[in-house]
């Protein structure tokens, strides 16, 4: 979907593909009405629909434009329907963090409550709320043959909340980029040009934010710094928590430990992760499958990741990094420590990471578990 064109529905042709782009503009205010049913593009996708005449529908992200509605007009020509669910917004209108505790954050998320009031929900977002949006939404997931959550753990909070029908398919990643070594002299430059040639790195990278662990990545580098004074962070990425980041770092003596290339190309990128020993993933709510995680695994880097969430389905504790609470902030940084320190069991926790992500989190693999999932709907059986 687009806000700026001019046309209701524009076709053009990508890579082989064709592509259609629907018109679509309405105040951010009212997405928790129109996420159920939007007029502005309704119509635009019955017909097309009806022209296309597909044998398999697969839905995602239809909370902001296209509408669940979509699932009910798929639906209707006789297709097979999918929907993949790559975050909480099934049940909820943001990240889901509200299952943790605040007077015990290190609870474990086996033992914690997934289920959400739509009490909570009103207090969270106030005259955005909207009361018929949960009951109406799983109303429409009668339309689908099956719910594809990226995650097990995402699963469990779907299904806490009421919504069923609901299938793990783990997604992939074509990570040939982070798995091509990079030449030793443009290694060399990156490490120079970002001062990191004597310093021990740490990645962060992503959204910042302070759900992603923003803030909380900046306290993990002050304790690491006691064990292994050469720490640095190096974090990729934009985003409201660049800011806060870089004022915490100040504020704590850790200005110079902070380096910032911000949003950086691919290639770039791939020499980030090959310049860190370690990568972090301090998530503070059910991160439902961090892309990080994969990532740093491709590159035959050690992940510690948030015990809150997907990560935990990704890295193996103890043999490809390891799993911590990002609210123990010295639980955390231990991790980290060791692994700067013990450069062999860095290394041998990056091969393995790699094997698995080849094994299990390749694009191919993925292609294979989503066409066992449209097979199984077509045989009626589960997969």
């Amino acid at each position: 979907t687009s806000d700026r064109q001019a046309e209701p529905l524009r076709e053009e042709l990508r890579a082989g593909l064709r592509i259609f782009t629907l018109r679509s503009r309405y105040p951010e205010a009212l997405r928790s009405w129109f996420c159920l049913y939007n007029p502005l593009v309704a119509a635009t996708v019955r017909r097309l629909l009806a022209r296309l005449r597909p044998e398999i529908v697969h839905a995602h992200n239809l909370h902001k434009h296209l509408s669940f509605y979509t699932l009910r007009a798929a639906k209707a020509t006789g297709a097979r329907v999918f929907l993949t669910a790559h975050d909480a917004l099934l049940f909820h209108y943001g990240k889901f963090w509200e299952f943790i505790p605040r007077t015990n954050p290190r609870v474990e998320e086996a033992r914690a409550d997934l289920r959400l009031s739509e009490w909570r929900k009103f207090r969270r977002v106030g005259l955005r709320y909207n009361p018929f949006r949960t009951a109406m939404i799983r109303r429409r997931l009668r339309d689908v043959d099956r719910v594809l959550a990226v995650s097990a753990s995402l699963k469990a909070a779907l299904e806490a909340n009421g919504i069923s029908n609901v299938e793990v398919c783990h997604v992939g990643r074509d990570a040939s980029l982070w798995m091509t070594p990079p030449e030793p002299d443009e290694l060399e430059r990156f490490l120079r040009a970002w001062n990191l040639r004597e310093r021990a790195p740490i990645l962060f990278a992503g959204r910042l934010n302070r759900l992603k662990g923003s803030l909380q990545a900046v306290k993990i580098l002050r304790a690491v710094r006691r064990k292994i004074p050469e720490a640095a962070l190096l974090v990729l990425g934009r985003g409201p928590g660049l800011d806060e980041m870089r004022r915490l770092a100040g504020a704590l003596g850790l200005a110079e430990a902070l380096v910032t290339p911000g949003w950086i190309e691919p290639e770039q990128a791939r020499l980030a992760y090959s310049a860190c020993r370690v990568a972090i993933v301090p998530s503070l709510y059910l991160d439902p499958f961090p892309a990080v995680s994969l990532e740093a695994m491709a590159a035959a880097r050690p992940v510690v990741g948030t015990s809150f969430g997907g990560t935990r389905e990704i890295v193996v504790d103890g043999e490809t990094g390891y799993i911590a609470n990002p609210f123990d902030i010295e639980g955390f940084a231990a991790r980290v420590a060791e692994l700067l320190a013990d450069a062999d069991l860095a290394a041998q926790f990056g091969r393995r990471g790699r094997r698995r992500f080849q094994r299990h989190f390749t694009m191919e693999s993925f292609i294979d578990r989503l066409l066992a999932h449209y097979a199984g709907s077509a045989t009626g059986r589960r997969t």
